[in-house]
């Protein structure tokens, strides 16, 4: 599975790249990043990127998760199509046949906290989470058994059709959850707990004031029924968060154009705190320059 995330992650890269006519003004550079789901060893000999870090991961740099290309493992498609289906849902959209499609309404969305996933990559929190919402009439959580095709079959949730519900459940996995950019596509109040892993958009993240984007909870949901209760009791109140998290990020931080702005700027930084500028050819016995490379279009053909 790492090997198609890496295959993903480099050809973000490689578009960010492209799209510039300056891009040989760019810095070259060599680096190291990693496809699993954080860096293995954060404090090693030398910088790693990775798709998330804790604070305490000094030497990982933050760079654009796999999913921002595609994740085929989770029948999840290429990101713009992902982005596509959800808008068409929250603001409608033209049918195959030429009808026009109405938006859903927020205040005409499920009632209800939706979660489908997988207990294993973060039993600790997940199983809260479950414990929190069970026999809850908001609730819609349920867990999938991968290895079961009946389990997905019955229970898995195209990522768009998480967006007819007005609340949407967050849980770190392993380490991130890559399905949190894509519950922050849609015009609904994600709820989340406090975050221990940091991805490329969580700067961006307010949990609490005019212009909070989503809702923090305690790490044991102990104090979750209380806000969903206020929020169903509020729907204007819910509502703004929603429409403040389409804002800040279906509409900027998480659009392809800002995540290629990102992979720019994270090869100027990364460059300006090198202490050393790599060669890009080596001179062979002949004389003649012989690149220390292969491009990567010839790569991808390769593999």
């Amino acid at each position: 599975m790492t090997a198609s995330r890496a295959r993903a992650t480099l050809n973000s890269l490689h578009r960010a790249l492209k799209a510039i006519p300056n891009r040989h003004e760019l810095p070259s550079i060599e680096f190291i990043f990693t496809s699993e789901d954080f860096a293995n060893d954060p404090t090693g000999p030398g910088p790693i990127w990775s798709y998330s870090k804790r604070d305490t991961d000094d030497s990982v740099w933050l760079m654009p998760d796999f999913g921002y290309w595609a994740w085929p493992e989770v029948q999840i498609g290429p990101y713009h199509e992902v982005r596509r289906r959800i808008a068409a849902i929250d603001d409608g959209g033209i049918a195959p046949d030429g009808s026009v499609i109405p938006g859903l309404n927020f205040q005409d969305k499920k009632k209800q906290l939706v979660w489908r996933g997988s207990l294993a990559t973060n039993p600790g929190i997940r199983s809260k989470l479950l414990k929190a919402s069970t026999g809850k009439s908001w609730a819609s959580v349920r867990i999938i058994d991968w290895d079961d095709e009946n389990d997905i079959r019955y229970n898995l949730l195209p990522i768009e059709d998480h967006c007819r519900y007005m609340f949407l459940a967050h849980t770190e996995g392993r380490s991130f959850s890559g399905r949190g950019k894509y519950l922050l596509n849609c015009r609904s109040v994600v709820i989340s707990h406090p975050p221990l892993w940091r991805e490329v958009h969580h700067a961006a993240l307010i949990s609490s004031g005019p212009d909070a984007n989503y809702i923090e909870v305690k790490a044991d949901y102990s104090d979750m029924s209380h806000k969903i209760d206020y929020l169903i009791d509020n729907p204007r109140v819910a509502e703004q968060v929603a429409q403040n998290a389409v804002r800040t990020f279906r509409d900027r931080y998480l659009t392809p154009a800002a995540e290629s702005c990102y992979w720019r700027q994270l090869v100027r930084s990364y460059a300006s705190v090198c202490d050393f500028e790599p060669l890009l050819y080596n001179v062979d016995r002949d004389g003649k320059k012989v690149s220390r490379g292969v491009p990567f279009e010839t790569w991808l053909l390769m593999h």
